[in-house]
């Protein structure tokens, strides 16, 4: 029997939030971490971001290794990675301890988000791929909101090991899922021994690299925004908890309008004009809440639509890549990602303390999100040229 790749978008979809419950999870519980560990917030920091630091040198070669011995095989690695990574955590008393086993988590995440991106691509292509992308992508924010909603709370019934130790068994169940329930679609060429993996070339990379920066300076236009938010925010004199309180509805909304937007692509026929239209509105939108009456609102109406051109974006590699480039060309895809994500909020930061406001930083979310939709544009003209 075919197996049903609904259900197989559902079992990948629980999966993959759990990487984002597992990334979160150090940020929600940074009060109780300081005490255990005796660390300062900058300490902190580190833990956060030592998750994807491997994102800059793993993805590429994640891409290669799938193509090797498989999506599958490589995802089921990567869940039992994030495992043993929050099991290590939740018996360890020492930062340097607690540093090893987010990097062994995170590169785990590593390897299930790029091959995972790949699986879904595998099942939808040319049927629905926007709606399967939006519903995937959406996987990310909904582990960051379930871990914002019972992190803190888990942290106090059960002490910290109690929350790593809820961290391994989302990761162990995600594994139990891709394992029982995922099945390669009919079809498709499983992995040869000694056969290199192929790589995309010519207009093929070209386009994949064209969708890599659209996605990649989309995000990072929208973490610039959600990162220096807050403190634009405090700036224009509210308290720190409203502040956050604000920024938060985005992704809250942004949880609604991911899926949505995949929909509408695939319903619609219009996925061009969703990405442009989504795209300049959410940039607008930014420029407005900076300078708004009511922040809430403006913040409200960004994440309505900043969510819109998520599932058409993520849908791009699939028009660049053959099924045999799709490992490797992820793999390329995710690592131009990662470098935008690190960099681009590192530069607000800088340029923000030059102008001496948070606003700069704020707005140049919006700036990052216009010279992704640029790179749109040139992704829809190299198409149309390979055409003829």
């Amino acid at each position: 029997m075919k197996p049903n790749r609904w259900i197989i978008l559902v079992a990948l979809f629980a999966a993959r939030a759990s990487v984002g419950f597992q990334y979160q999870l150090v940020a929600s519980s940074a009060p109780y971490l300081r005490r255990a560990l005796g660390v300062d917030i900058d300490q902190i920091g580190v833990l956060i971001g030592a998750y994807f630091i491997t994102g800059l040198f793993l993805t590429l070669p994640a891409g290669v290794i799938g193509a090797r011995f498989g999506a599958r095989a490589t995802v089921l690695a990567g869940l039992a990675l994030m495992t043993l990574g929050s099991l290590v955590a939740a018996f360890v008393d020492v930062w340097l301890w607690q540093l090893a086993a987010r990097i062994l988590a995170g590169a785990g995440g590593v390897l299930v988000s790029v091959l995972m991106t790949k699986m879904v691509t595998d099942w939808f292509v040319g049927h629905e791929t926007a709606t399967a992308m939006g519903i995937f992508v959406n996987s990310w924010p909904v582990g960051l909101a379930v871990a914002l909603l019972t992190v803190p709370t888990l942290a106090d019934a059960a002490g910290l090991r109690g929350v790593f130790l809820d961290s391994a068994a989302l990761a162990a169940l995600g594994f139990a899922l891709v394992a029982f329930v995922y099945r390669d679609p009919p079809g498709l060429a499983a992995p040869a021994p000694g056969v290199a993996a192929a790589w995309p070339r010519g207009r093929g990379l070209a386009l994949l690299i064209l969708a890599a920066l659209v996605w990649g300076w989309f995000n990072a236009g929208f973490a610039m925004a959600r990162a220096f938010g807050p403190a634009m925010l405090i700036e224009r004199g509210l308290s720190p908890v409203a502040a956050g309180s604000v920024v938060s509805i985005v992704l809250w909304l942004s949880i609604v309008s991911v899926p949505t937007g995949g929909f509408l692509a695939d319903r619609t026929g219009a996925p061009r004009a969703i990405i442009v239209v989504a795209t300049l509105l959410s940039a607008g939108l930014i420029f407005y809440a900076a300078a708004s009456l009511a922040p809430a609102l403006a913040f409200a109406a960004l994440g309505l639509v900043v969510g819109l051109p998520a599932g058409p974006i993520m849908a791009l590699p699939s028009l660049a890549l053959k099924p045999t480039e799709r490992a490797v060309g992820m793999g390329i895809f995710y690592t131009i990602f990662y470098l935008l994500m690190v960099a681009a909020p590192v530069a607000g930061g800088f340029f923000a303390r030059l102008a001496g406001a948070a606003k700069f930083a704020f707005q140049m979310g919006a700036a990052g999100m216009l010279v992704g939709l640029a790179c749109f544009l040139a992704f829809v003209a190299l198409r149309a040229r390979s055409a003829k």
